[in-house]
């Protein structure tokens, strides 16, 4: 089963040359901030990131909120 998007939005443990090699070859895009220690950065598309930074801090918030309505 193949999945289309047209858009990966992932952190830093998605950052592997196979994914990003299949996005490529898809002619998807990665939306994956990269280590430093990466030799061949890829380019970043700042603005969609910051969509994926803001969903990624709403799924901490539920995490939190969870935690708290979950004591007794």
């Amino acid at each position: 089963m193949v999945l289309e998007f047209e858009d990966l939005h992932a952190d830093k443990a998605f950052d592997s040359t196979t994914i990003i090699a299949e996005l490529d070859k898809r002619e998807d895009t990665a939306v994956i901030s990269h280590p430093p220690r990466r030799s061949r950065l890829q380019p970043l598309d700042r603005e969609m990131y910051k969509w994926r930074h803001l969903i990624e801090n709403f799924f901490c918030k539920l995490k939190e909120f969870k935690q708290i309505a979950m004591r007794q």
